[in-house]
């Protein structure tokens, strides 16, 4: 006989919190599942998630899938979330919350072709690309919502300056 009914195991096994150790007809015990904690990082998200809350979020949305090719949809009811590259960006709109603004280091593998694309987009130059001492190189844009990007290419050929550290 099952300690709990096996609807519930089938619930629990559903969302994901228990997993079969052998299988039900073998086995009398609560043992069948094994408690499986959930995730405290959920999958493909990193331990720190930019949120960007902005007076237009519609307008920064459409901003980010055209200057950095960011996939996501506008959601109105909840933080929109928008993925560039390897990275997520969570999207509101004000409300609860003031209006932020950021400052974003943004990876990508053309920092020239980006950074006209941000400019098309709608961006303001803050900074044209240029080779920096430690084997970046890199732009400034400034996104029509007032967040500052810096768009970034890394080179590990550039002939680099070592950082010292400050004394």
């Amino acid at each position: 006989m099952w300690p709990w009914p096996l609807s519930l195991h089938r619930t629990f096994a559903r969302l994901g919190r228990l997993s079969p150790c052998c299988r039900p007809e073998d086995c009398s015990s609560a043992s069948f599942y094994t408690y499986v904690m959930a995730k405290s990082i959920p999958e493909g998200w990193h331990s720190v998630t930019p949120r960007l809350v902005v007076h237009d979020p519609i307008k920064l949305v459409d901003f980010l899938k055209r200057a950095f090719g960011a996939t996501g949809t506008f959601t109105a009811d909840a933080p929109s979330v928008m993925r560039i590259g390897n990275s997520i960006v969570m999207v509101s709109g004000v409300g609860p919350r003031d209006p932020t603004v950021a400052f974003l280091y943004l990876y990508v593998d053309d920092v020239d072709a980006t950074y006209r694309r941000a400019l098309q987009a709608g961006a303001v130059c803050l900074e044209e690309p240029a080779d920096m001492p430690y084997g970046d190189r890199r732009g400034m844009v400034r996104d029509p919502c007032g967040n500052d990007w810096q768009i970034s290419t890394h080179n590990d050929s550039m002939n680099r300056v070592p950082l010292e550290p400050d004394e």
